[in-house]
Order: structure tokens, then C-alpha cells, then sequence
């Protein structure tokens, strides 16, 4: 079984600027939301087709007392041709207060190729200052699984290069056999990251338990339909279209605040974080 979805377009050659687009809801982590110098550890958790998806995203610019939303497609449907009537302004434009109704087309955001999945991060390890993350303050009380998003081309080819060798694999209940860190150095356009795997003897019995509960009441699909995922697969699920679940509106005009999704901070134990 392939982790990838089968239309999946490898990062080489893909997105080369950068938009950071953070949203506070803690049970979703993309590359912005680890702060400068911090470092989250996960251990991926599923595949495709339920629990990784991946294609092209932008967000909408609110206007008009509407939410503006991330918007998701497929690889093989790809954005609408008409996205660019509600893709938001880009980082730059915004910068130098451009006026949306005013702007010029060089004045709008570009979709961004991305992947998303599902992995678990253990409860923060605040002498190892593993997990100790100021936009996940979860993590300080319990583990949780979260939905992880990956849309710069560095991050995606580390985790295809990972995934490509042998050596590094998903059991056959879904876990990897693996566990990733990623650190952030750097703020703004002097920012890196590095994604590092490594290798986990074997896998956390309180780990594979947390998981065979979980599993099946998260479906990242849902995500392409503006719905929740952490309500499950529905009994008949619908073709792919596009989106974020709508919540509560943040900073960046951007929709937050789904039910969380954690475990009991006493079934995972820290012993590889």
C-alpha cells in the first residue's frame, strides 16, 4: 500500500515562494506554527486513502462580511480555472497594504502543492524541549493525534526521500515504524527546517492502542468537503471538492476551533520522544 494518494505530484519543481498561513487550532500543525528553535516530534499514523490527502490549496480573501477559508483540491481535479476571483492577496501585497478590489493580478496569493496526514505527538517532553510548542499548548497536558500539513517543496521532498527507502515503512495496522523531528530555525524569509527520521526499535504498546480507538473516527478526506475530520468516514462518502472545516475566525481571516482530538495522557508513554 502506497502512502502517497495515487495523483500525488512529487515536490521537485512545484511551489518556490513562500506564504505562511497559520491557523491557532491546535489539533492541525503545518511548518509555520513550529516556532524559531522549537522542535516537534510525531510518529506518522495511516495512509492512503483515509488518513493522507494531498493536491493544491489556497485561501479565499474575505470580503464582504464573508470567512475566509483554505480552500484544498485533489492533484487530479486541480483549482477551479476562476480562482483567482477569491484567492487572497499574496504576503507581499498585504505588506505593502494593497487594497483588495485595488490590486492587480501580481498582487494575488498562488496555489500551493501540499500534503497532509495524520500523526501522533507525544505529551511535551519539556526537559528534552521536544513538543514544547507555543501554538500546540495541548501538548503540555497530553498527546494527541494531530493532522500535519506539508506545503514547501524542502519539507515534502524529505519526507518522499524518507518514505522512499526501504528501511522506513507503515506496520501493518497503519503505524510507521519511524518517528520524525522537525525544527525551525530562522523567522521570515530567513527561515529553514530540517525533517529527521529515526528509526523506533519498536513501536509503544500505549502508542498502537491510542491508535486502533482513533482510527477510524478520523478521515482526512473530509477536509475537501469543508467537513470535520475528526467525525470519521461517513457511511457514504462524496467525490473530493475542496476545503477546511468551518470554525471560529482568527488573525488572518482564517476558520479554527474543532473538537480536539487527544487521549489519555497516561496511556502514552515518553520513551520515544
Amino acid at each position: 500500500m502506497s502512502f502517497f494518494p495515487p495523483d500525488y505530484k512529487p515536490a521537485a519543481g512545484s511551489n518556490t515562494k513562500t506564504e505562511e498561513k497559520a491557523s491557532p487550532n491546535p489539533n492541525y500543525i503545518d511548518q509555520s506554527r513550529i516556532g524559531d528553535g522549537e522542535k516537534a516530534v510525531m510518529i506518522i499514523c495511516g495512509q492512503y486513502p483515509d488518513h493522507v490527502i494531498s493536491g493544491k490549496s489556497y485561501w479565499t480573501q474575505g470580503k464582504d462580511g464573508e470567512r475566509a477559508c483554505q480552500k484544498k483540491f485533489p492533484f487530479h481535479k486541480g483549482v477551479p480555472s476562476n480562482y483567482k476571483d477569491e484567492i487572497q492577496l499574496s504576503f507581499d501585497a498585504n505588506k505593502r497594504n494593497v487594497v483588495y478590489g485595488q490590486h492587480t493580478e501580481k498582487d494575488l496569493a498562488y496555489p500551493r502543492s501540499f500534503v497532509t496526514f495524520l500523526a501522533y505527538f507525544n505529551k511535551a517532553n519539556d526537559k528534552n524541549k521536544l513538543n514544547v510548542l507555543a501554538k500546540a499548548p495541548d501538548l503540555l497536558e497530553q498527546g494527541s493525534f494531530k493532522i500535519v500539513t506539508f506545503d514547501r517543496n524542502d519539507l515534502r521532498e524529505s519526507l518522499e526521500d524518507t518514505l522512499s527507502m526501504d528501511s522506513y515503512f507503515a506496520h501493518q495496522n497503519g503505524i510507521h515504524n519511524f518517528k520524525v523531528t522537525l525544527k525551525r530555525k530562522g523567522t521570515g524569509t530567513d527561515t529553514s527546517y530540517t525533517l529527521t527520521p529515526e528509526l523506533l526499535t519498536k513501536t509503544p504498546a500505549a502508542v498502537s492502542k491510542a491508535w486502533e480507538e482513533a482510527k477510524d473516527t478520523i478521515w482526512l478526506p473530509a477536509l475537501y468537503e469543508q467537513g470535520d475530520p475528526f467525525k470519521g468516514k461517513p457511511a457514504e462518502p462524496k467525490e473530493p471538492v475542496c476545503g477546511l472545516p468551518p470554525t471560529k475566525r482568527d488573525d488572518y481571516g482564517a476558520d479554527t476551533d474543532i473538537a480536539s482530538a487527544t487521549t489519555d495522557k497516561d496511556n502514552i508513554g515518553d520513551d520515544w520522544s
